[in-house]
Protein backbone atom coordinates (compact mmCIF):
# COMPACT_ATOMS: atom_id res chain seq x y z
CA UNK A 1 0.00 0.00 0.00
CA UNK A 2 3.09 2.32 0.79
CA UNK A 3 4.26 1.97 -2.66
CA UNK A 4 1.46 2.32 -4.46
CA UNK A 5 0.82 5.94 -2.25
CA UNK A 6 4.04 6.85 -3.14
CA UNK A 7 3.43 6.18 -6.89
CA UNK A 8 0.35 7.96 -7.01
CA UNK A 9 2.00 10.70 -5.94
CA UNK A 10 4.89 11.26 -8.11
CA UNK A 11 2.32 10.48 -10.99
CA UNK A 12 0.42 13.26 -9.84
CA UNK A 13 3.32 15.77 -10.28
CA UNK A 14 3.66 15.49 -14.06
CA UNK A 15 -0.57 16.06 -14.06
CA UNK A 16 0.09 19.27 -11.81
CA UNK A 17 2.50 20.35 -14.30
CA UNK A 18 0.38 19.74 -17.27
CA UNK A 19 -2.06 21.74 -15.50
CA UNK A 20 -0.42 24.89 -15.37
CA UNK A 21 1.11 24.83 -18.57
CA UNK A 22 -2.68 24.69 -19.60
CA UNK A 23 -4.16 27.16 -18.07
CA UNK A 24 -0.95 29.58 -18.40
CA UNK A 25 -1.37 28.80 -21.97
CA UNK A 26 -5.29 29.69 -22.13
CA UNK A 27 -4.80 32.86 -20.28
CA UNK A 28 -2.09 34.11 -22.60
CA UNK A 29 -4.80 32.93 -25.67
CA UNK A 30 -7.98 34.71 -24.12
CA UNK A 31 -8.88 38.11 -25.84
CA UNK A 32 -8.26 41.43 -23.63
CA UNK A 33 -6.04 43.73 -21.99
CA UNK A 34 -5.93 43.11 -18.28
CA UNK A 35 -4.56 46.64 -18.10
CA UNK A 36 -6.93 48.01 -19.42
CA UNK A 37 -9.78 46.45 -17.51
CA UNK A 38 -7.56 47.28 -14.53
CA UNK A 39 -7.29 50.79 -15.00
CA UNK A 40 -11.16 50.65 -15.89
CA UNK A 41 -12.15 53.80 -17.81
CA UNK A 42 -9.04 55.58 -17.13
CA UNK A 43 -7.52 52.51 -19.36
CA UNK A 44 -9.33 53.80 -22.22
CA UNK A 45 -7.17 57.55 -22.67
CA UNK A 46 -4.60 56.13 -21.22
CA UNK A 47 -1.14 56.56 -22.67
CA UNK A 48 1.21 53.37 -24.04
CA UNK A 49 3.81 55.30 -21.66
CA UNK A 50 1.22 54.63 -19.08
CA UNK A 51 0.33 51.34 -20.38
CA UNK A 52 3.73 50.36 -19.91
CA UNK A 53 4.21 50.92 -16.52
CA UNK A 54 2.04 49.08 -15.06
CA UNK A 55 2.62 46.08 -17.09
CA UNK A 56 6.42 46.57 -15.92
CA UNK A 57 4.82 46.43 -12.52
CA UNK A 58 2.74 43.82 -12.88
CA UNK A 59 5.70 41.56 -14.90
CA UNK A 60 3.50 41.25 -18.14
CA UNK A 61 6.26 42.91 -19.81
CA UNK A 62 8.35 39.79 -19.37
CA UNK A 63 8.94 36.91 -22.44
CA UNK A 64 6.06 34.38 -21.78
CA UNK A 65 8.44 31.22 -21.10
CA UNK A 66 10.11 34.27 -18.04
CA UNK A 67 6.13 34.85 -16.96
CA UNK A 68 5.40 31.15 -17.20
CA UNK A 69 8.68 30.28 -15.16
CA UNK A 70 7.80 33.05 -12.32
CA UNK A 71 4.49 31.53 -11.73
CA UNK A 72 5.77 28.07 -11.68
CA UNK A 73 8.47 28.56 -9.31
CA UNK A 74 5.97 30.79 -7.02
CA UNK A 75 3.43 27.42 -7.13
CA UNK A 76 6.52 25.33 -6.04
CA UNK A 77 7.50 27.51 -2.73
CA UNK A 78 3.62 27.82 -2.39
CA UNK A 79 3.49 31.49 -3.67
CA UNK A 80 0.48 31.94 -6.32
CA UNK A 81 1.21 35.73 -6.32
CA UNK A 82 -1.05 38.86 -5.68
CA UNK A 83 -4.46 39.78 -7.35
CA UNK A 84 -4.35 42.36 -9.83
CA UNK A 85 -7.73 43.93 -8.40
CA UNK A 86 -7.02 43.89 -4.71
CA UNK A 87 -3.10 43.08 -4.21
CA UNK A 88 -3.88 40.51 -1.47
CA UNK A 89 -1.82 37.05 -1.73
CA UNK A 90 -3.92 34.58 -4.11
CA UNK A 91 -3.51 32.16 -1.26
CA UNK A 92 -5.05 34.10 1.09
CA UNK A 93 -8.19 34.85 -1.25
CA UNK A 94 -8.35 31.74 -1.66
CA UNK A 95 -8.41 30.69 2.19
CA UNK A 96 -10.77 32.94 2.78
CA UNK A 97 -13.48 31.87 0.46
CA UNK A 98 -12.89 27.84 0.10
CA UNK A 99 -14.49 27.39 3.65
CA UNK A 100 -17.88 28.85 2.17
CA UNK A 101 -17.48 26.17 -1.11
CA UNK A 102 -16.89 23.03 1.84
CA UNK A 103 -20.19 24.03 3.11
CA UNK A 104 -21.63 24.26 0.16
CA UNK A 105 -19.92 20.59 -1.41
CA UNK A 106 -20.64 18.62 2.13
CA UNK A 107 -24.03 19.74 2.82
CA UNK A 108 -24.92 18.95 -1.16
CA UNK A 109 -23.04 15.73 -0.93
CA UNK A 110 -24.45 14.61 2.62
CA UNK A 111 -28.13 15.37 1.21
CA UNK A 112 -27.31 13.84 -2.15
CA UNK A 113 -25.84 10.58 -0.19
CA UNK A 114 -29.16 10.80 2.55
CA UNK A 115 -31.57 10.65 -0.39
CA UNK A 116 -29.59 8.93 -3.52
CA UNK A 117 -28.11 5.63 -1.81
CA UNK A 118 -31.58 4.52 -0.95
CA UNK A 119 -33.61 5.31 -3.61
CA UNK A 120 -30.87 3.67 -5.67
CA UNK A 121 -31.49 0.52 -3.68
CA UNK A 122 -34.95 0.57 -3.38
CA UNK A 123 -34.99 1.25 -7.38
CA UNK A 124 -32.99 -1.85 -7.68
CA UNK A 125 -34.62 -4.03 -5.52
CA UNK A 126 -38.24 -2.85 -7.66
CA UNK A 127 -36.71 -3.40 -10.85
CA UNK A 128 -38.81 -3.33 -13.55
CA UNK A 129 -41.81 -1.91 -11.74
CA UNK A 130 -43.71 1.33 -11.28
CA UNK A 131 -41.12 2.48 -8.72
CA UNK A 132 -38.54 1.76 -10.60
CA UNK A 133 -39.60 3.50 -13.75
CA UNK A 134 -40.38 6.55 -11.44
CA UNK A 135 -37.67 6.99 -9.96
CA UNK A 136 -35.39 6.32 -13.16
CA UNK A 137 -37.47 9.04 -14.53
CA UNK A 138 -37.00 11.47 -11.89
CA UNK A 139 -32.88 10.43 -12.01
CA UNK A 140 -32.90 11.41 -15.67
CA UNK A 141 -34.77 14.54 -14.88
CA UNK A 142 -32.60 15.32 -12.39
CA UNK A 143 -29.83 15.08 -14.32
CA UNK A 144 -31.21 16.95 -17.54
CA UNK A 145 -32.43 19.95 -16.04
CA UNK A 146 -29.62 23.27 -15.80
CA UNK A 147 -28.16 24.13 -12.76
CA UNK A 148 -28.48 27.57 -13.64
CA UNK A 149 -32.79 27.20 -14.53
CA UNK A 150 -32.99 25.11 -11.26
CA UNK A 151 -31.43 28.18 -9.17
CA UNK A 152 -33.74 30.64 -10.97
CA UNK A 153 -36.93 28.62 -10.38
CA UNK A 154 -36.02 28.04 -6.33
CA UNK A 155 -35.26 31.62 -6.01
CA UNK A 156 -38.23 32.56 -7.80
CA UNK A 157 -40.64 29.44 -5.68
CA UNK A 158 -38.91 30.02 -2.28
CA UNK A 159 -37.71 33.82 -2.30
CA UNK A 160 -40.46 35.33 -4.18
CA UNK A 161 -43.67 34.14 -4.35
CA UNK A 162 -43.50 32.10 -0.97
CA UNK A 163 -40.75 34.16 0.66
CA UNK A 164 -39.13 31.27 3.01
CA UNK A 165 -35.70 31.90 2.53
CA UNK A 166 -32.80 34.56 1.38
CA UNK A 167 -32.37 34.94 -2.48
CA UNK A 168 -29.14 35.30 -2.09
CA UNK A 169 -25.97 36.49 0.34
CA UNK A 170 -24.62 33.57 3.39
CA UNK A 171 -24.35 34.70 6.95
CA UNK A 172 -27.05 31.89 8.44
CA UNK A 173 -27.93 28.21 7.53
CA UNK A 174 -30.89 29.43 5.78
CA UNK A 175 -28.64 31.31 3.01
CA UNK A 176 -27.38 27.81 2.44
CA UNK A 177 -30.30 25.78 1.77
CA UNK A 178 -31.04 26.81 -1.92
CA UNK A 179 -27.66 26.75 -3.31
CA UNK A 180 -27.55 23.50 -1.31
CA UNK A 181 -30.46 22.07 -3.27
CA UNK A 182 -29.88 23.44 -6.79
CA UNK A 183 -26.08 21.85 -7.10
CA UNK A 184 -27.43 18.36 -4.59
CA UNK A 185 -30.49 17.72 -7.28
CA UNK A 186 -27.70 16.37 -9.97
CA UNK A 187 -25.82 14.64 -7.48
CA UNK A 188 -28.55 12.65 -5.70
CA UNK A 189 -29.74 11.56 -9.31
CA UNK A 190 -25.29 10.16 -10.70
CA UNK A 191 -25.59 8.27 -7.26
CA UNK A 192 -29.16 7.15 -7.55
CA UNK A 193 -28.28 5.97 -11.28
CA UNK A 194 -25.55 4.49 -10.10
CA UNK A 195 -26.03 2.69 -7.22
CA UNK A 196 -29.25 0.65 -9.00
CA UNK A 197 -26.77 -0.19 -11.98
CA UNK A 198 -24.18 -1.65 -9.17
CA UNK A 199 -26.83 -3.34 -7.07
CA UNK A 200 -28.38 -5.24 -10.26
CA UNK A 201 -25.07 -6.85 -10.88
CA UNK A 202 -24.35 -7.70 -7.91
CA UNK A 203 -28.04 -9.25 -6.80
CA UNK A 204 -28.34 -11.68 -9.11
CA UNK A 205 -25.00 -13.33 -8.10
CA UNK A 206 -24.83 -16.92 -6.67
CA UNK A 207 -23.78 -15.56 -3.23
CA UNK A 208 -26.58 -13.34 -2.88
CA UNK A 209 -28.96 -16.20 -3.43
CA UNK A 210 -27.07 -18.78 -1.12
CA UNK A 211 -27.32 -15.49 1.60
CA UNK A 212 -31.16 -15.62 0.88
CA UNK A 213 -31.91 -19.61 1.18
CA UNK A 214 -29.70 -19.22 4.40
CA UNK A 215 -32.73 -17.60 5.99
CA UNK A 216 -30.94 -14.17 6.41
CA UNK A 217 -33.04 -11.32 6.80
CA UNK A 218 -33.51 -9.23 3.29
CA UNK A 219 -31.56 -5.95 5.14
CA UNK A 220 -28.52 -8.02 6.33
CA UNK A 221 -28.73 -9.75 2.80
CA UNK A 222 -28.56 -5.85 0.84
CA UNK A 223 -26.81 -4.03 2.94
CA UNK A 224 -24.07 -6.57 4.07
CA UNK A 225 -23.79 -8.89 0.93
CA UNK A 226 -25.09 -6.37 -1.62
CA UNK A 227 -24.25 -2.81 -1.24
CA UNK A 228 -20.72 -3.44 0.38
CA UNK A 229 -19.84 -5.64 -3.05
CA UNK A 230 -21.82 -3.07 -5.10
CA UNK A 231 -19.80 0.03 -2.98
CA UNK A 232 -16.98 0.78 -4.99
CA UNK A 233 -18.51 1.73 -8.63
CA UNK A 234 -20.82 4.21 -6.24
CA UNK A 235 -17.67 5.33 -4.08
CA UNK A 236 -16.30 6.45 -7.11
CA UNK A 237 -19.12 8.21 -8.04
CA UNK A 238 -19.77 9.75 -4.59
CA UNK A 239 -15.60 10.92 -5.23
CA UNK A 240 -16.05 12.11 -8.66
CA UNK A 241 -19.28 14.50 -7.66
CA UNK A 242 -17.11 15.49 -3.75
CA UNK A 243 -14.70 16.84 -6.19
CA UNK A 244 -17.15 18.23 -8.48
CA UNK A 245 -18.46 20.23 -5.70
CA UNK A 246 -15.12 21.81 -4.03
CA UNK A 247 -14.19 22.92 -7.58
CA UNK A 248 -17.01 25.33 -6.83
CA UNK A 249 -20.36 25.48 -8.30
CA UNK A 250 -19.49 28.33 -10.28
CA UNK A 251 -22.81 29.04 -11.35
CA UNK A 252 -24.98 28.62 -8.15
CA UNK A 253 -22.66 30.48 -6.48
CA UNK A 254 -22.57 33.24 -9.12
CA UNK A 255 -26.75 33.46 -8.54
CA UNK A 256 -26.84 33.48 -4.96
CA UNK A 257 -24.04 35.25 -4.72
CA UNK A 258 -22.36 32.47 -2.57
CA UNK A 259 -19.09 33.94 -1.32
CA UNK A 260 -17.00 30.46 -2.49
CA UNK A 261 -14.13 29.66 -4.76
CA UNK A 262 -16.42 29.48 -7.83
CA UNK A 263 -17.76 33.21 -7.53
CA UNK A 264 -14.12 34.46 -7.17
CA UNK A 265 -13.00 32.67 -10.35
CA UNK A 266 -15.90 34.36 -11.79
CA UNK A 267 -15.04 37.97 -10.24
CA UNK A 268 -11.31 36.86 -11.68
CA UNK A 269 -12.08 36.04 -14.98
CA UNK A 270 -14.62 39.04 -15.81
CA UNK A 271 -11.53 41.48 -14.33
CA UNK A 272 -8.65 39.40 -16.26
CA UNK A 273 -7.02 38.92 -13.02
CA UNK A 274 -4.74 36.32 -14.17
CA UNK A 275 -2.89 35.13 -11.12
CA UNK A 276 -6.07 34.51 -9.33
CA UNK A 277 -7.60 32.76 -12.15
CA UNK A 278 -4.04 30.42 -12.56
CA UNK A 279 -4.02 30.21 -8.51
CA UNK A 280 -8.08 29.14 -8.65
CA UNK A 281 -7.67 26.36 -11.17
CA UNK A 282 -4.40 24.85 -10.00
CA UNK A 283 -5.92 24.58 -6.26
CA UNK A 284 -9.18 23.33 -7.92
CA UNK A 285 -7.06 20.29 -9.63
CA UNK A 286 -4.84 19.80 -6.86
CA UNK A 287 -8.05 18.97 -5.09
CA UNK A 288 -9.30 16.60 -7.52
CA UNK A 289 -6.62 14.37 -7.82
CA UNK A 290 -6.37 14.11 -3.87
CA UNK A 291 -9.64 13.23 -3.31
CA UNK A 292 -9.13 10.63 -6.81
CA UNK A 293 -6.24 9.25 -4.69
CA UNK A 294 -8.29 8.81 -1.27
CA UNK A 295 -11.12 6.66 -3.60
CA UNK A 296 -8.12 4.72 -5.09
CA UNK A 297 -7.11 3.88 -1.27
CA UNK A 298 -10.71 3.03 0.06
CA UNK A 299 -11.01 0.39 -2.39
CA UNK A 300 -8.54 -1.80 -0.54
CA UNK A 301 -10.73 -1.20 2.58
CA UNK A 302 -14.08 -1.98 0.95
CA UNK A 303 -12.66 -5.06 -1.10
CA UNK A 304 -10.09 -7.08 0.51
CA UNK A 305 -8.97 -8.75 -2.33
CA UNK A 306 -8.10 -5.63 -4.42
CA UNK A 307 -3.93 -5.02 -3.30
CA UNK A 308 -1.75 -2.63 -4.80
CA UNK A 309 1.65 -4.47 -5.03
Amino acid sequence: MTAYLLKRIITLLPVLLGVTILVFGIMQLTPGDPVRVLLGEMGQGASEEQLQTVRSNLGLDQPLHQQYWTFLSGVVRGDLGRSFRSNRLVAQELWVRFPYTLVLAITSLAAAVSIGLPVGIVSALKQNTKIDYAITFLALLGVSIPVFWLSLLLMMGLSYYWPVLPASGSGTWRHLVMPAMAIGLSSIAFIARMTRSSMLDVLGEDYIRTARAKGLRSRVVVIRHGLRNAAIPIVTTIGLQFGSLLGGAVLTETIFAWPGIGRLTVQAILARDLPVIQGSILFVAVLFTLINLMVDLLYAVLNPRIRYE
